[in-house]
């Protein structure tokens, strides 16, 4: 039993980030450029929400990897809904967010 433990991979939740003084909007909001991962408009850190990629609703959890910022008007859009479900009623495409992801791995 100790070694499946041992192996068990550990998620950075706003939990454990919380309890050693990180401010998961800091994070959140630095990592997306400062801006909304689904339109890219500007954000502030008083501006900014977090929103669950995969919402809690279906079984998304508190953690960094699900976390994205973005703006209050793409996150009310979103609401429950799955990536896919807003990426549809949104007209198709790529999110901003996504979209920064491709370029950077592909160093344009």
């Amino acid at each position: 039993m100790r070694w499946k433990r041992s192996r068990k991979k550990r998620e950075l939740t706003m939990r454990s980030l919380q309890q050693v003084g990180v401010d998961v909007r800091v994070v959140l909001l630095v990592r997306s450029h400062g801006c909304c991962w689904y339109c890219g408009a500007p954000l502030t850190l008083s501006r900014m929400t977090a929103d669950h990629v995969q919402p809690v609703s279906m079984g998304g959890k508190a953690v960094l990897d699900n976390l994205v910022a973005c703006c209050s008007a793409c996150n009310v859009a979103k609401g429950a809904l799955a990536l896919e479900s807003f990426r549809r009623q949104c007209g198709g495409g790529v999110f901003w967010g996504e979209q920064r992801c491709r370029e950077h791995t592909s160093g344009t």
